[in-house]
């Protein structure tokens, strides 16, 4: 999968989702990079357990 598809993907993601389930980290050392939020990790939590 493109570099492009797959941001585009998470965006859609983030944007269908009642919070942001990833964001973007800017300006760090050797570049940026992501992470996933709080709720994407009660997300991750629940989806788990069924």
């Amino acid at each position: 999968m493109a570099y492009r598809q797959a941001w585009q993907l998470v965006e859609e993601m983030n944007q269908r989702a009642e919070s942001p389930l990833v964001e973007k980290l800017f300006g760090r050392k050797g570049g940026g990079g992501a992470r996933l939020t709080p709720a994407a990790e009660k997300a991750k939590t629940v989806f788990y357990e069924i």
